[in-house]
């Protein structure tokens, strides 16, 4: 059977492509660099917001433990029926111990009838957070003056 010019060239020209497809299996180096691009992207978008996760995590401890110092304050009072004692007071808690490690600058000040003590955030640090004996909660701007019993602003 004889072949005429036209199935000779389409028969050689097909089996030049099925030889290319099998030599082309994979991905092209561009494609894989595009791919470990977006990769990284992606983990650093990941990093920085675990980041961020973090150290709201440590602000939403500090007022955790905060409150749990308001709660140990009137302990102590209803026991000793003032705020400081022989033993320190308020200021010589483990509890403020605790807190003092956790954020930035702190400060503890307290009279026999009030204390208050604020503590830098980490998230957002250029805030306080303020405690005082008379159960309230807030953020402000600057740390405790020294001889600042009560959060400033109430």
């Amino acid at each position: 059977m004889k072949k005429n010019i036209f199935q000779m060239v389409e028969t050689k020209s097909f089996h030049r492509r099925k030889t290319a497809r099998k030599l082309v299996s994979g991905f092209t180096l561009t494609e894989l660099l595009i791919s470990i691009a977006i990769i990284g992207l992606l983990v650093a978008i990941a990093i920085v917001s675990y980041d961020q996760a973090k150290e709201q995590a440590v602000d939403a401890r500090i007022l955790t433990e905060m409150n749990n110092l308001l709660s140990e304050s009137r302990i102590h009072f209803t026991q000793y029926g003032r705020y400081d004692n022989p033993n320190g007071g308020v200021c010589s808690f483990r509890l403020y111990e605790s807190v003092k490690g956790l954020g930035g600058e702190s400060k503890c000040n307290q009279s026999p009838d009030d204390w208050a003590v604020s503590v830098q955030l980490v998230f957002e640090s250029e805030d306080h957070l303020c405690v005082d004996s008379r159960e309230v909660v807030r953020r402000i701007s600057k740390p405790l003056e020294d001889d600042e019993t009560q959060c400033p602003g109430s």
